[in-house]
């Protein structure tokens, strides 16, 4: 006696493997802002729907210290909390099949964020040196990249920030004009700048004086301090020793004015001291790197000046030679860097 036999059924899916796994990345986030009032925005860029991204988590510690989850589909462009716990880390994770007809989801390491950038809805330039007519000050602290502030001559030149609030700062961000060099970094600024807080505008702090990559490679300038406590922050440009020429107008030897985009405060939920970590530097261009981040704040085909370590002999010209650097939230602590055959620099295990 026979049984009832089942009718066939063709299924057709996909199968995939670690180079489909290795392309996999969580969403990328453009922005994320705090005004310190609760409140978290996070701008996303794309998703990846050409690889299957079908949605994405947002994770975050809220004001009474339960863990949330906010669903982010691919259509949705920014995502705002009012019960973010101020200080905490938040993460996001992007979930991925390669078709409809999967049943799970394949997912990208898990991803932490630690720093925000201070909301400049809530702050603004309160006093400057000198601007000039359509380049004023205000434009260096308005989040407008293609806007700038630009000075009529002179060093030592400044500019006074009212964040708005007492909050923690970890790190500025100086961002170059492109307004006027076509897309390469305006070489019209200084070779070192000082930063100084405040809490009242009247007693202040000088943080310290920092060497600036006036060169015309583009990338974000970024300065690490350690952790401060402020209301206002007063940034000046000290001096320019030389600047390279982009054009006959602009830079060259006797530049004493002075042009930037953009100044950003980033607040970090860790101390410098707890966020060592390996890092590696990689050549882009013949120029060093570095590949998880952390920018170099001059760039030289011989030498890299990375946060809190100043200019380090690297000798990379292709091919890269074996160094040795300091890492960049601790001065002092050295790593030995190898060559391998894709032309990297990488720590040593």
């Amino acid at each position: 006696m026979r049984g009832n036999s089942s009718n066939p059924f063709e299924v057709i899916t996909k199968t995939v493997g670690e180079k489909y796994i290795s392309l996999l990345t969580n969403r990328s986030i453009t922005k994320k802002t705090t005004s310190f009032n609760s409140d978290l925005y996070i701008g996303w860029g794309n998703a990846d729907a050409a690889n299957g991204a079908r949605f994405t988590d947002l994770i975050y510690t809220s004001t009474n210290g339960t863990e949330k989850r906010v669903w982010v589909g691919n259509a949705e462009n920014s995502t705002t909390i009012d019960d973010y716990q101020q200080g905490t880390v938040f993460k996001r994770i992007t979930y991925y099949s390669p078709d409809d007809l999967w049943l799970d989801s394949i997912t990208p390491d898990i991803q932490t964020e630690n720093s925000l950038t201070v909301d400049k809805k809530i702050g603004t330039v309160i006093d400057f040196s000198a601007e000039t007519t359509g380049d004023e000050a205000s434009k260096f602290y308005d989040d407008i990249t293609m806007t700038v502030w630009q000075t009529n001559g002179g060093y030592p030149e400044f500019a006074t920030i009212d964040l708005g609030k007492e909050v923690p700062v970890t790190s500025f961000t100086l961002v170059p004009s492109i307004k006027y060099t076509g897309g390469k970094a305006d070489p019209r600024a200084p070779t070192k700048v000082r930063f100084e807080v405040s809490t009242d505008n009247k007693a202040w702090t000088n943080i310290g004086e920092y060497d600036y990559d006036n060169g015309i490679y583009f990338y974000n300038r970024v300065i690490y301090v350690k952790q401060v406590t402020a209301r206002y922050v007063r940034f000046t440009g000290v001096e320019c020793t030389g600047a390279p020429s982009y054009s006959s107008t602009i830079g060259g030897p006797n530049t004493v004015k002075m042009v930037f985009a953009e100044l950003t405060s980033i607040s970090n939920s860790e101390t410098n001291k707890q966020r060592q970590k390996p890092f590696s530097l990689s050549l882009h261009h013949g120029y060093p790197s570095l590949t998880d981040g952390y920018p170099l704040l001059r760039e030289t085909k011989q030498s890299a000046r990375i946060p809190g370590a100043g200019l380090l002999p690297l000798a990379i010209s292709p091919p890269p030679q074996p160094g040795r650097f300091e890492h960049p939230y601790a001065p002092g602590l050295l790593h030995s860097v190898r060559n391998d055959e894709y032309g990297q620099i990488r720590k040593d295990e």
